[in-house]
């Protein structure tokens, strides 16, 4: 039995459960907004931080969502950037508004960073930390509302509060496995503790039975870990990290550090390991390979050698830190027993001698349907019961924060405003969070969630370098944005509009333009272009310093005095160049989205009978699974499809409308 918590209070606006990403954005925003705040965790702030499987932040998709956050004056991008030893820019070959920076963290140096952070957010109101089991809430069945939780102790001490935020994560009902044992119960094995699964429990049986939520049950898993020491880095690639110039931060605050990083390396499975895997499986000896919801984007090794017939498949192997003797090796999660992992490791060139120094497990607990849940996440039938993170049915860092920050403004809002609090809520058309939440409450979650670029139907306008643009005025409107940040988006806001006014008022004949060594882009057309124009035809990612010394030749008087320099301001010229590249798209993607929404006349486009849905390359994976299996014969019928995404949808219709075989019913 845990001590009791002593407490500051015996009421708070918002008691927040669970000390993750989403708990921790939660409890933050709730005192940027002024709401008294308690956090309750079962290490307290020693919680904080915790990057629980692997110690990267961003990616595709993930890094709009960080991005976002952080716009909204969030935690998780200024932390990453903090504690980052190692960044690349992923599908950096691919067009700028499907971009994402990714941060490989020091974990020391993360948990640290998230626990100053935390530490720091003591205007209006500071939040208080402590450490408690939570066993349950404190349900009033008649106005079906939550008034307070209930923590572990002699007298099960009760805490009132004016909204209640569940962050569990993996924890309700978790167990831990490893090959045919239960290794443990609870979210993680360093917390592995019998009481924890007997106090969610209860918890879980008032969400259930009294509330009447729907649950569902899920399963995940982590890799190995490797002590550097036994790698033999001299058969792998290495990988380094990007340059100082070129590296995007997730945070608009951060200034790029100039700091030592260090290398990754990449290694690769054989048939060998496979052929180990394959036997393993069939002996029964794996709790990954069972018909559990289990993430498709981040599939164990024994999921990837049955489902898919390749000779080898990437493992990337990442420091755990810069002083730190443990390497992570994405790509290989695995649940098998701690002897298989051994041998099936040590068949990878490079690591015939790899010590293990914890073994791979797999994670099966139990979530909230999110078709539970409004937009502002607070449950449909409890009123002032918010949930965010794992506990939704998503998986990462990133779609937890951002849940986190979006339930604690909602949160604070309740406490404050009661049933007449207006909601904080994003449509998919203005930002992947949106995507996130509607995508959840809409479809719900067959298995654990992932962001990705193709969920989102307005993802030319949806990019990481204008997150800024689109959510940092509605942090300002509700109050949880610093005047520092506010002030820094106005400041930029000026200066681009500033440069796309200059931008669009120079006006050059293709001669002029050739003459001053510009080449390429849409010069042959024979008309005059503007230079806005012409940096939005042009394929170079370093043509605006070009263009902007041109500018100041030709157009001396406002390029020379605007303070602006391409190379220093990367932020403003990263914004600059895809609002120049994007500007020709946006409204025909704009229009597309809406006859997606509104067409009568593309419902009754019928499938001919040779459609393929392997042709649409740009298909997810989940939209053409969900579609084949239902075998729609008309867009009518595609829309009926549950769990298909309007941007699967919008795609379908696309492809519809341009096939000469596609008749009307």
């Amino acid at each position: 039995m845990m001590r009791v918590p002593v407490l500051r209070r015996t009421w708070y606006d918002v008691v927040v459960v669970g000390a993750g990403h989403a708990g921790s954005e939660a409890a933050a925003v709730c005192g940027r907004l002024g709401a008294s705040t308690l956090l309750l965790s079962l290490r307290a702030s020693a919680d904080l931080g915790v990057l629980s499987c692997n110690p990267a932040v961003g990616g595709i998709g993930k890094a709009h969502l960080v991005r976002e956050v952080d716009a909204l004056d969030g935690l998780i991008g200024r932390v990453a950037d903090a504690a980052a030893i190692h960044v690349r820019t992923l599908n950096a070959s691919k067009g700028l508004a499907v971009r994402g920076p990714r941060v490989q963290c020091d974990r020391d140096q993360y948990r640290a960073a998230m626990q100053d952070a935390m530490s720091a957010t003591t205007e209006p109101s500071p939040i208080e930390i402590a450490a408690a089991r939570v066993v349950d809430l404190k349900w009033d069945p008649t106005s079906r509302a939550v008034r307070g939780v209930v923590v572990d102790g002699p007298c099960q001490q009760h805490i009132a509060a004016g909204a209640v935020i569940l962050t569990t994560g993996t924890f309700i009902n978790a167990r831990l496995l490893m090959g045919t044992e239960v290794v443990g119960l609870g979210g993680r094995m360093e917390q592995a503790d019998r009481t924890i699964q007997e106090s969610t429990t209860r918890l879980s049986a008032t969400l259930a039975t009294d509330i009447g939520l729907g649950f569902g049950r899920m399963r995940t898993g982590t890799p190995p870990r490797i002590l550097r020491d036994s790698i033999d880095f001299d058969k792998l690639h290495r990988q380094e990290p990007e340059p100082t110039t070129t590296r995007i931060p997730l945070s608009f605050l951060t200034k790029v550090p100039n700091r030592d990083a260090v290398s990754c390396y990449v290694a690769r499975t054989t048939t060998t390991t496979h052929e180990r895997v394959r036997v393993a499986v069939e002996q029964g000896q794996s709790p990954q390979w069972t018909t559990l919801s289990s993430p498709r984007y981040c599939p164990s090794l024994e999921a990837k050698v049955m489902r898919f017939q390749r000779d080898s498949h990437q493992v990337w192997l990442e420091p755990e830190g810069t002083d730190s003797d443990t390497v992570y090796p994405n790509g290989i999660s695995m649940s098998l027993p701690a002897g298989v992992q051994t041998e099936i490791v040590r068949t990878i060139p490079g690591l015939e001698r790899a010590l293990i120094t914890r073994p791979g497990y797999a994670v099966e607990y139990d979530h909230v349907d999110p078709r539970e849940l409004s937009p502002t996440l607070e449950t449909r039938r409890a009123r002032g019961l918010f949930l965010a993170g794992q506990i939704n049915g998503t998986t990462g860092y990133e779609e937890a924060a951002a849940q986190g920050i979006v339930a604690g403004i909602n949160a604070a809002l309740r406490a404050r405003d009661g049933d007449q609090a207006a909601p904080f809520v994003f449509s998919r058309s203005e930002s992947y969070i949106g995507v996130l939440i509607d995508d959840l409450i809409r479809n719900g979650a067959s298995e654990p969630y992932r962001i990705l670029t193709s969920r989102a139907e307005y993802r030319l306008s949806l990019r990481t370098d204008n997150a800024d643009v689109r959510m940092t005025p509605r942090g300002c409107a509700v109050g949880c944005v610093s005047s520092i940040r506010k002030e820094h988006w106005k400041a930029k806001r000026e200066k681009v509009l500033q440069i796309l006014s200059i931008l669009d008022g120079l006006v050059l004949s293709p001669s002029r333009w050739k003459e001053m060594g510009v080449a390429g882009g849409r010069l042959d057309g024979g008309r005059p272009m503007s230079a806005s124009n012409l940096l939005g035809s042009l394929a170079s990612n370093d043509t605006l310093a070009q263009i902007w010394n041109i500018i100041k030749i030709e157009r001396r008087g406002p390029a020379l005095e605007l303070d602006f320099c391409p190379e220093r301001d990367s932020e403003v010229a990263r914004h600059i160049e895809a609002e120049c590249k994007y500007r020709p798209y946006l409204q025909k993607q704009n229009v597309q989205a809406q006859r997606l929404l509104h067409s009568d006349d593309d419902e009754l486009l019928k499938f001919p009978a040779d459609f393929s849905l392997n042709d649409i390359k740009s298909l997810s994976n989940e939209d053409r699974e969900r579609l084949q299996f239902a075998q729609p014969r008309s867009m009518a019928d595609a829309r009926k499809v549950p769990g298909v995404t309007p941007a699967g949808l919008q795609l379908l219709l696309a492809v519809l409308r341009k096939s000469k075989k596609a008749t009307v019913l």
